[in-house]
């Protein structure tokens, strides 16, 4: 949309889309900020979302104030519980679900499952 608001200092577009079908959720987003993200896990949006509005559900979260902390990256540690991540691993398992209703007869290529899943990622 065209409309512009100023939310937390910053300017802001505004977004509208649908979620479920039916409900319409109004979004306010600036690209001064490099990451992109939002409220609530909401994000897909070329910037950040520091207004979020959903009418039907009586709901909204606005920003008052956005604060840039810098910290040294000497400071940050290596995580000493937990376990650590195979990633190749966890990735053929996503594809194995991915792909579990497939024709067995008729395989796809990995290079076009990947490029597939990686697009619902992104």
């Amino acid at each position: 949309m065209h409309d512009v608001r100023k939310i937390a200092g910053y300017d802001c577009r505004k977004a509208i889309g649908v979620i479920n079908d039916t409900v319409y959720v109004v979004a306010f987003y600036t690209d001064d900020i490099l990451f992109k993200g939002g409220p609530e896990g909401f994000t897909g949006l070329p910037g950040m979302i520091l207004g979020l509005a959903i009418p039907r559900y009586n709901t909204t979260w606005f920003a008052t104030k956005v604060e840039a902390v810098n910290v040294p990256v000497m400071s940050i540690t290596e995580p000493s519980k937990g376990k650590k991540a195979d990633n190749e691993k966890d990735f053929k398992k996503l594809v194995d679900l991915y792909t579990r209703y497939d024709d067995k007869k008729n395989p796809r290529k990995i290079e076009e499952i990947k490029k597939e899943i990686y697009g619902l990622i992104l």
